[in-house]
């Protein structure tokens, strides 16, 4: 008879151990900040908000006390109104075929530690997506995402680094980009993506390349440029096809993928396998209750 064995660390609430490093003034912002929200009675889970999250809303918002303020307050709201507290429990259907249609990932950690992030934008299919899923459920994909990169991926990343990390790697792969990708549909899933991004989860993104960029590029950044912050594009390096030699300066060739020119080839497919540290056994089933 085969007898079930309990996890018993299923619900244990595992105690963050980075913190992210700021200077003197910005210890200084952090503390008006918090003063402001408690002049103003706003009442926020003080063990579940660090230091950590309060200098990545102000670095978010160029250290402006107001907006970021503004800032916090907003995200407040929007935990309140949309059950973020419960959001692990959403399931999105067809998740594969999702990213059949817009083949991206989480895929192990760079030099520096960082989560590396894949998206191969030029096979974006936003006609197909959207006739598989809808923008409300994509919201709550994205969203419940970034809970668990902030929440779950950074504390453990940061344990395998034995050093803060708060931030990934973004590899966007243009190859295959054409006309289509000019189209308000595409417009419109961008914006939707990055009105999430930039209103809610600031100062995540640590580096990007975009690769295989070609003569659609300049049209297509003419539309997506709208959409990001400057303080994120000056983060940007943008190369030709021969981008392997720059890339591999910052990622492991084991962690890259062979279709980016990489060594790695998981079973499932790399965009499918969601590898790195966080799906490791050791520390797969965490539970942290503090958001950095």
């Amino acid at each position: 008879m085969n007898v079930k064995v309990e996890d018993s660390r299923e619900n244990e609430i595992y105690p963050i151990k980075f913190e992210a490093k700021f200077t003197k003034d910005e210890e200084f912002n952090i503390y008006k900040l918090k003063n402001l929200l408690k002049e103003n009675k706003v009442n926020y889970d003080e063990v579940l908000f660090t230091d950590s999250f309060f200098v990545r809303t102000l670095r978010g918002r160029d250290n402006n006390l107001n907006e970021a303020y503004k800032m916090f307050t907003d995200y407040l709201k929007y935990r309140e109104d949309n059950n973020l507290e419960n959001i692990n429990k959403f399931q999105i259907s067809n998740l594969n075929e999702i990213k059949k249609y817009y083949p991206h990932c989480y895929h192990n950690i760079d030099k520096f530690g960082r989560p590396i992030y894949i998206e191969k934008v030029g096979d974006l299919n936003v006609d197909n997506l959207f006739k598989i899923t809808n923008a409300e459920d994509m919201i709550k994909y994205y969203v419940q995402d970034y809970e668990v990169l902030f929440r779950k991926t950074f504390p453990i990343c940061s344990e395998v680094k034995g050093d803060y990390i708060g931030q990934i790697l973004m590899i966007a792969d243009l190859n295959g980009v054409g006309l289509s990708m000019l189209s308000s549909k595409v417009r419109d899933f961008i914006s939707l993506k990055s009105k999430v991004d930039q209103t809610y989860y600031p100062e995540k993104i640590g580096k990007i390349f975009l690769i295989n960029t070609n003569f659609m590029f300049r049209a297509l950044w003419a539309i997506v440029k709208i959409f990001i912050a400057e303080r994120t594009k000056k983060k940007i390096t943008t190369l030709g096809s021969s981008y392997l030699n720059e890339l591999l300066e910052v990622v492991d060739k084991n962690n890259l993928p062979k279709f980016l020119g990489g060594n790695c080839e998981c079973k499932e497919g790399c965009i499918n396998s969601n590898i790195g540290p966080w799906n490791d056994d050791i520390h797969k089933n965490r539970n942290y209750k503090k958001y950095t």
